[in-house]
């Protein structure tokens, strides 16, 4: 079991929050590059949308992936625990 201390993040809110923050971020510039290249403001945003998306999703199935590590890393560590006892 890992330990949180007063006012500590647990790893899957701190992911979450990056992921969204990484996910308006890419969004946007799609949608500026977009725009740039002289395309219609509605594709631009189709555009940019779609990327958001993308990137929600791939932070979602990364976060499920580190939380699995984490997960695995816990056990392995009680694990050896109980073999030194």
């Amino acid at each position: 079991m890992t330990d949180n201390g007063y006012d500590e993040f647990s790893l899957h809110t701190a992911w979450r929050a990056i992921g969204h923050r990484v996910a308006v971020i890419g969004g946007c510039f799609v949608g500026l590059i977009a725009l740039f290249n002289h395309v219609p403001v509605s594709t631009a945003a189709l555009r940019g949308g779609a990327a958001w998306l993308a990137v929600q999703v791939l932070a979602w199935l990364s976060g499920l992936a580190l939380g699995l590590a984490q997960r695995f890393d816990v056990a392995d560590l009680d694990r050896k625990k109980g073999e030194e006892l």
